[in-house]
């Protein structure tokens, strides 16, 4: 049997929350447990922006070489 806990969060976290478990059609405990699951497996936010910076800075150094090229 499944047993359910309350979890109090400020509004704004909550609205958050919200948002994203909505927009990835996911009920909230899902969303949380795979937020966790992200954090416990190493998955960092910081990491992500970081190695999308590097993609960006890459892609605009190709497009910088593609266009004295033409």
């Amino acid at each position: 049997m499944v047993r359910y806990r309350t979890v109090k969060v400020r509004e704004d976290v909550y609205q958050r929350l919200a948002r994203l478990a909505d927009s990835s059609g996911k009920s909230m405990s899902d969303l949380i447990e795979e937020l966790l699951n992200n954090y416990e497996s190493g998955v960092r936010y910081s990491d992500v922006v970081v190695k999308l910076g590097r993609i960006e800075a890459i892609l605009r150094e190709c497009l910088s070489k593609l266009s004295t090229r033409v």
